[in-house]
């Protein structure tokens, strides 16, 4: 309590008080109003002004991430690689675990005050806030990174502990997909939350390199970008899988088929001119436009076809 006041007051005089205030931990971009009330609690009579303070937003670093296997659980156990540190060789439909941290500084996040989602782009050179960034997909939808349904874990269940070895966090959220929970714990200044994505590889592109990185559940950037996670797809494999032969014609599409489809033909004499349909499967990776082109080759065999003939 103040002093009790050491001059006294006439009529329509002010009495002037100075109060040396802190903010020691006020929740982010808040409005604080501020009182002065009668020592034992009651308001004043009337209060013409009140003094009022608004405090900043958290900023926000993604700073550290590692790579995990996927797991039926909330902690996923085998590591793919090093503490921030790329992986290689992700195939179409493999699917990721990736823990990231998200320092916090200015003010202090207060308890379910801030969701997030998770956004990924293509690059051929290092990751930038610059490129052009997606958010991942809903689980089974047609995204070329979605998130992925584990039996076990419910989405948005709480982290048990901590996978990143450089720092200790306070432990947020498992997520299967946009939106995250709003965090779960609180995070003080100069701390940091962490949380589990986990996400499936739907398609993408083949020998691409793609960055990950977490935006605020409105699609607002995060301060700063210390590290991304990067993950690059193998390059697409293909399978020659189905034929047909046809009579040559005058046009791009034949009409007389020789056989039904993945039939050999016989008697074809000196000069005939065949037509032939072929299918080639896209494994592993998909394969983006004009980064293809292919050739057709011949070999004679006694036996069966091989890919030993000359």
């Amino acid at each position: 309590n103040s002093a009790s006041n050491p001059k006294a007051a006439s009529v329509s005089q002010d009495i002037e008080y100075d109060w040396v205030v802190q903010n020691n931990g006020g929740l982010a971009n808040t409005n604080y109003c501020f009182r002065m009330v009668k020592s034992d609690g009651t308001a004043l009579s009337t209060y013409n002004n009140y003094p009022k303070a608004t405090t900043p937003s958290s900023a926000f670093d993604q700073t550290t991430f590692r790579f995990y296997d996927n797991a039926d659980a909330v902690q996923p156990t085998t590591a793919k690689a090093a503490e921030n540190t790329a992986i290689t060789d992700v195939t179409s439909g493999d699917v990721l675990r990736i823990r990231m941290s998200v320092g916090v500084s200015s003010v202090a996040l207060a308890t379910s005050s801030q969701a997030f989602k998770l956004q990924y782009a293509s690059t051929t050179a290092a990751c930038a806030p610059t490129l052009n960034w997606y958010d991942t997909g809903a689980i089974s939808s047609s995204v070329i990174w979605r998130g992925f349904n584990n039996t076990t874990p419910v989405d948005g269940a709480s982290i048990t502990s901590s996978l990143l070895d450089s720092q200790t966090n306070k432990l947020q959220s498992y997520e299967e997909q946009n939106n995250s929970l709003s965090n779960p714990a609180a995070i003080g200044v100069a701390e940091k939350g962490e949380w589990d994505w986990a996400i499936e590889n739907n398609g993408a592109l083949g020998s691409t390199a793609y960055c990950f990185r977490m935006v605020k559940s409105d699609g607002n950037v995060l301060d700063t970008y210390t590290n991304y996670p990067k993950a690059t797809t193998t390059a697409a494999t293909f399978i020659q899988n189905y034929y047909r032969f046809y009579d040559n014609t005058d046009a791009v599409q034949p009409t007389t088929a020789k056989a039904v489809e993945n039939t050999a033909i016989t008697s074809v004499a000196t000069n005939d001119v065949l037509r032939i349909r072929t299918s080639i499967q896209i494994a592993s990776s998909s394969l983006a436009t004009s980064t293809q082109a292919f050739k057709l080759q011949y070999a004679s065999t006694s036996d069966a076809c091989s890919a030993g003939l000359s």
